[in-house]
C-alpha cells in the first residue's frame, strides 16, 4: 500500500507538472507572438488563433516583396504595412487591426481583386496611430467605404491612386478634421465640387491632383482654404503649382 501511495502522489506531481508546463508553454507563445508582430501593449488581448494569422501574415510579407512591404521602428515595432494584390484582402486588413503601433497603412489590388468594403475600414477604428492610408488601383469603391474611411478621424494623410467612391461619398471626407495632406489621382468624377467641399478642413495644407475632373477655375477657391500652403494641379501633361508662405 505505501509504494502505491508512492506511486500515486507520483503520477500527481507529474500531472500537475505537465499542466503547469502547458500553461507556462502558452503563455510564453502568446508573449512570442505579441513580441514578433509588434502588437503593443494591447497585444494580449487578441485571441491566439488571431495573432497566428497576423504573424504568418506578417512573415509571409516581409519575406516576398511581390506581397508587399514590412517597417518597424528601431525597436522592432510595426510601424507601417503595404498590402498588393491577393494579400490587400478584407481579412488581412481585419488582422492590422491587431497592430496598434501601425502609423501607414497601404493598400494595392486591381478592381477585380478588390474585396474590401465598410467593414474593413471600420475595423481600423482603434488604431490611435494611424495618421496615413493610402489606396491603389481598386477603381470605384463599394458603397460606404469611403464614408467608413472618413470616420478614420486620426488620419492625417490620405492617397486615393485610381481608387474612387461614388460620386456622392466624397461629402463624408469633411469628417477629416486632422487631415493634413490629401492627393488624388486618375478620378474622374473628383472635380470643383469635390474640391469645394476640402475647403471645410481646417487643417489642411497640402493637396496634389492627377488626372481629375478639376478645372481651371480652382485658383479661385484658394482665399476659401483656411491652412493651405501648396496644391498642384495636373491635368494631361501640364502641371501648375501654387504655393503660399506657410500660415500660422
Amino acid at each position: 500500500m505505501k509504494l502505491r501511495h508512492i506511486d500515486k502522489q507520483a503520477r500527481e506531481a507529474q500531472r500537475q507538472m505537465c499542466v503547469g508546463f502547458t500553461v507556462a508553454a502558452l503563455t510564453g507563445i502568446v508573449g512570442l507572438l505579441s513580441k514578433g508582430v509588434g502588437f503593443g501593449q494591447d497585444g494580449d488581448s487578441q485571441h491566439l488563433a488571431s495573432r497566428a494569422n497576423l504573424v504568418a501574415l506578417v512573415d509571409q510579407v516581409a519575406a516576398d516583396r511581390d506581397a508587399g512591404e514590412v517597417v518597424r521602428d528601431s525597436r522592432g515595432e510595426i510601424i507601417s504595412m503595404r498590402l498588393r494584390h491577393g494579400f490587400a484582402t478584407e481579412s488581412n486588413l481585419a488582422l492590422l487591426a491587431g497592430v496598434n503601433t501601425l502609423q501607414r497603412i497601404t493598400l494595392q489590388a486591381m478592381p477585380s481583386d478588390w474585396t474590401i468594403g465598410p467593414a474593413g475600414f471600420r475595423s481600423l477604428a482603434g488604431l490611435t496611430n494611424l495618421t496615413f492610408l493610402g489606396l491603389a488601383c481598386g477603381g470605384e469603391l463599394k458603397r460606404g467605404t469611403f464614408a467608413e474611411i472618413c470616420r478614420l478621424g486620426q488620419l492625417r494623410k490620405v492617397a486615393l491612386e485610381a481608387v474612387y467612391p461614388p460620386v456622392d461619398e466624397y461629402r463624408a471626407v469633411t469628417n477629416l478634421r486632422n487631415l493634413a495632406e490629401m492627393y488624388v489621382g486618375h478620378a474622374t468624377n473628383f472635380g470643383d465640387l469635390q474640391l469645394c467641399l476640402l475647403t471645410n478642413l481646417p487643417n489642411l495644407r497640402n493637396v496634389r491632383f492627377d488626372q481629375t475632373a478639376v478645372s481651371d477655375k480652382w485658383e479661385g477657391l484658394l482665399p476659401s482654404f483656411k491652412s493651405l500652403t501648396n496644391i498642384v494641379v495636373k491635368r494631361g501633361t501640364r502641371s501648375t503649382n501654387w504655393t503660399s508662405m506657410a500660415r500660422p
